[in-house]
This record gives C-alpha cells, structure tokens and sequence, in this order.
C-alpha cells in the first residue's frame, strides 16, 4: 500500500507516524488514511534488511 503525502517523524528512538494515519476502531475524519487493519495496538516492529539491502519493518506480535 503506498501512502502518498504523509510524513514521518524520525529520531534516534521512534518513528512518528503522520496525524492523518489512524488505527482502526480510532476516529478519523479523512477514511482514506487508515492504517492496515491487522494492525493493533501493542503490535511491534522489527528492522530486517534483505539480500539487496533494503530495509523494512516487520510487525511481529506478543503471543497471549
């Protein structure tokens, strides 16, 4: 899913996702802007890096 005009705030420890971008069940003026619905609060993100380089953020999840 590509996400055109937002921004991203990075620094040394965190990763700010644009205001517009909500998870579901949170209220959100502009519907376009959701983030994946599989996405829940509580979910992390691992940095992996393929056999080209390039580098992604991999959601992994806490077993209950």
């Amino acid at each position: 899913m590509r996400y055109l005009e937002y921004s991203f705030d990075l620094s040394d420890d965190v990763i700010t996702l644009d205001e517009d971008l909500k998870l579901s069940g949170q209220q959100n003026v502009k519907p376009w802007g959701n983030l994946p619905v599989s996405w829940k609060e509580g979910d992390t993100f691992k940095i992996v890096t393929d056999s080209n380089g390039t580098v992604s953020l991999l959601r992994t999840r806490l077993s209950n």
